[in-house]
Order: C-alpha cells, then structure tokens, then sequence
C-alpha cells in the first residue's frame, strides 16, 4: 500500500522528500557526498526545515511536526532559526553528536582525512 494506512508511510514520506530535495541522495548522481561529516551537515539542515518550518500539510492549517510535539508554538521563520548562535554545551549531545558539531568524524573509505584547525573559532 502507498497510502496513509501504510506502517512505513512517515519512512517513505521522508525518503522521498530527501531524494527530492537533496542531490547527493538522488539516484545516478555525480553530486554525492564525498564525507560523511557533509551528508550529516545537509541532512541536519533538512531536519530543522522539515520538522520546524515546513506545514504538515500544504492545503489547511499551518502545523508543523514541531508544533504537533508542543516543541514550538508556531513555524519558524528562517530569522527564528538564526536569531541565536545556540552552543552545544548548553545543548547536552550525545558524544555522537558532538563529534559532529567538532567536525571530527572521519570517511573510513577515504585514505586521508585532513582535519581544517580552526585558529580562532571555539
């Protein structure tokens, strides 16, 4: 079934909106993402726009999946999303996710993966 009455349909739903909106999941594509820190980084970015920005449905009331949760009040606008610099000390990740936000995840498939330093940044 390819309908709401489908366990997977939330799964499906997503999968297709990343292919859709992303180049580097399309099929037969040269835009791939060389790193894995570059994929997470996009889909992170698709992660706040789809939960927080985009309605639920684009015909009727303007819910959100954040709004749903009771996570926000209403959707935010891109100055919403940048109005803080947010630190992720104060976030509480997981080691995981702090790796992450370091950029200090490394492509297994890559021989070398040089790490930029950052002179002047946290």
């Amino acid at each position: 079934r390819r309908d709401e009455r489908n366990p997977l349909w939330e799964v499906n739903v997503l999968d297709l909106m990343i292919r859709h909106s992303t180049a580097a999941h399309k099929r037969e594509t040269i835009a791939w993402a060389k790193r894995r820190q570059a994929s997470i980084e996009k889909l992170a970015i698709f992660q706040v726009w789809r939960n927080y920005m985009k309605r639920r449905r684009e015909k009727g009331n303007r819910v959100t999946s954040a709004m749903l949760l009771g996570v926000a009040s209403r959707p935010w606008r891109l100055r919403d999303l940048l109005k803080e610099r947010l630190f992720f000390e104060k976030a509480r990740l997981s080691e995981r996710w702090q790796a992450y936000y370091r950029r200090h995840v490394e492509t297994r498939a890559l021989r070398v993966n040089r790490a930029h330093e950052l002179t002047y940044a946290f």
